[in-house]
């Protein structure tokens, strides 16, 4: 089993990775709204029912048009990491292969869409958004370079100072630093 869910995380990671090639991104912070617009997905802001709902993605109606609906009660930083989590969907999930018809396939980032789910679809989606908005290569080089991490108090400064420059939450950026030298 372990070796099916490593194949579906690296078809994630490949997937953001061929992402930023494309868009020839090589500096952060990674402007997810540019790609979504440059691949024909609509994003907009509104109120869910629910504020555990962080955005959804759908198929508009006949015209066939993908559209990535993202919580506006949220901070910026987790809208950041909800559109590229609905991006993920879109490319990893055939989003645009979907019948549409009276009842529209939505597939919604919430509560339980947490690092700690079970759902294969939902830890692909989280992993590609994490590798679109902190890539290896550019994390690995900041290591490299002046944010040095030496298992101080100094830590916690240099993962704000990373995730300012990244545009992500610290706790999305110490997640993605953790797994990446673990």
């Amino acid at each position: 089993m372990s070796n099916f869910i490593d194949q579906k995380i690296k078809l994630a990671i490949d997937g953001a990775e061929k992402l930023l090639n494309k868009y020839e991104i090589s500096i952060a912070p990674v402007d997810v709204e540019k790609i979504a617009g440059d691949m024909g997905i609509e994003v907009s802001r509104m109120k869910f029912s629910k504020d555990e709902i962080s955005g959804a993605i759908k198929i508009k109606g006949k015209s066939g048009n993908p559209a990535i609906a993202v919580n506006e009660d949220h901070c910026k930083e987790r809208q950041r990491f909800t559109i590229a989590h609905e991006i993920g969907h879109f490319i990893l999930h055939s989003i645009d292969n979907f019948h549409i018809d009276s009842t529209e396939a939505v597939y919604f980032r919430d509560a339980n869409a947490t690092s700690s789910t079970t759902n294969i679809k939902e830890v692909q989606a989280n992993q590609f958004a994490a590798e679109l908005l902190m890539p290896k290569s550019m994390i690995v080089s900041d290591l490299q370079g002046g944010y040095k991490l030496n298992n101080s108090d100094d830590d916690v400064q240099i993962i704000a100072r990373l995730a300012k420059k990244y545009n992500v939450s610290s706790q999305a950026m110490s997640k993605r630093i953790g797994n990446l030298v673990a």
